[in-house]
């Protein structure tokens, strides 16, 4: 018996505007097993999770730099 999948998770590539979120929405909510669709505004906290996994980064690929050869 295979697995069944009750729901799956749309993440956008960046923040998108309101009115152009909805028109994205609609869309899915027009695809067939698509039940609900609702969306998540941005906050500050996703800001303040973004920019400290852009420093993350920052500082593994000096690490890298670092390293050299």
């Amino acid at each position: 018996m295979t697995q069944r999948t009750k729901a799956l998770v749309v993440i956008l590539e960046s923040p998108m505007r309101e009115d152009d979120a909805q028109s994205v929405a609609e869309a899915i909510g027009m695809i067939k097993g698509v039940f609900h669709v609702s969306q998540v505004e941005e906050n500050v906290d996703d800001q303040v999770n973004r920019e400290m996994v852009r420093l993350d980064m920052i500082n593994r690929l000096l690490e890298i730099l670092k390293s050299g050869p």
